[in-house]
């Protein structure tokens, strides 16, 4: 998978394809599901992560932890994008009708 770096804020040149790598975690099935992936960029920021789905009383319960390293001068760019990622993936993620276990 790839994704674009677009990077209007800084005086460095951003833009450019990325590779990202997505992996499921069956270990946990059915009472937890865990994805880790990472992402590479061609401006060298590189962003682990790993979100979990765990089962409680009440639904679900959601834990995405991020790890980001850039470059000197990118880093408040790099974290409002993986912010908004994850504001976007909890959005989908609540939004999304309950199913039957």
């Amino acid at each position: 998978m790839t994704s674009e770096d677009r990077c209007r804020q800084c005086s460095r040149h951003c833009g450019g394809s990325g590779d990202v790598t997505l992996t499921a975690v069956p270990d946990g099935l059915p009472h937890t599901a865990e994805i880790v992936g990472d992402v590479r960029s061609p401006a060298r920021v590189r962003m682990s992560y790993r979100f979990t789905i765990d089962r409680d009383e009440a639904g679900s319960v959601v834990t995405d932890t991020l790890r980001l390293r850039t470059p000197p001068g990118l880093l408040r760019f790099a974290a409002f994008q993986a912010g908004a990622v994850r504001r976007t993936r909890a959005r989908v993620l609540t939004d999304r009708p309950a199913r039957p276990a």
